[in-house]
């Protein structure tokens, strides 16, 4: 028995990305957006995502704190491995058994360093993503409230600025209306396309308007006068 055959349709989607600054206005609406939302509201949104982001994301202290915390490993790790070597060597134990253990005890202290220098640091950037996520949600909410019904809704997405990159990108999925095809009746027909011409007359009365007598009392067809001979009797 074989199974009925299914169809699914994918509905059309664009994507427009835009880079966000808190040191510069909020650009304008773009094209896509047009009739989903209005220019007051992408204006409010705009300001209140990077006022969050901004909140939860700052590139230059990170660098700084980035470039401290490995320094600090770093002189906090080799200050563990030999300040522990020095000590098993004065317990007397063999040499390379200690320079293993010297090891293990650097590495303990370079993962304790990492904890304690970078964790708060990632919960921070944590509870910022989690804000921001709903946020995005809530707008969601609410453009499925004013778009029509059954109609796919735009799908917001943030990309927060990073320790290379300043700028904050708003990306918006939206759904592409469907083209209007020639064959629909509310379709807009191409200009070299004109308006149906009026069926032309009956052959018969198109013979008969045609057909004429003329003044002289001659045959006329049209403009062409018809000669005949008067001899003949037919």
């Amino acid at each position: 028995m074989t199974a009925p055959l299914s169809s699914t349709s994918k509905q059309a989607t664009t994507d427009v990305a835009v880079e966000l600054s808190h040191s510069q206005p909020p650009p304008p609406l773009p094209f896509e957006l047009q009739g989903i939302i209005t220019p007051d509201t992408w204006e409010t949104r705009v300001h209140a995502i990077v006022a969050v982001t901004s909140r939860y994301s700052r590139p230059t202290f990170e660098r700084i704190y980035l470039m401290f915390g490995i320094l600090v490993t770093l002189v906090i790790s080799v200050a563990a491995y030999y300040f522990s070597l020095r000590e098993l060597e004065n317990t007397g134990n063999n040499s390379d058994a200690n320079v293993w253990y010297a090891r293990f005890i650097s590495l303990g202290v370079t993962i304790a360093t990492w904890v304690v220098l970078f964790f708060p640091v990632t919960l921070w950037k944590y509870m910022g993503k989690v804000r921001i996520k709903k946020i995005l949600a809530r707008w969601s909410q609410d453009d499925i409230r004013t778009i029509p019904p059954y109609a796919a809704g735009p799908e917001w997405r943030l990309t927060p600025p990073g320790l290379f990159r300043d700028a904050i990108i708003l990306a918006v999925t939206v759904p592409v209306k469907p083209r209007k095809s020639n064959f629909q009746p509310d379709a807009n027909l191409p200009p070299y396309i004109g308006p149906a011409s009026e069926p032309l007359p009956p052959y018969r009365y198109l013979k008969m308007n045609h057909w004429s007598k003329d003044i002289s009392g001659g045959t006329r067809y049209g403009d062409i006068p018809i000669y005949s001979d008067s001899k003949n009797i037919f």
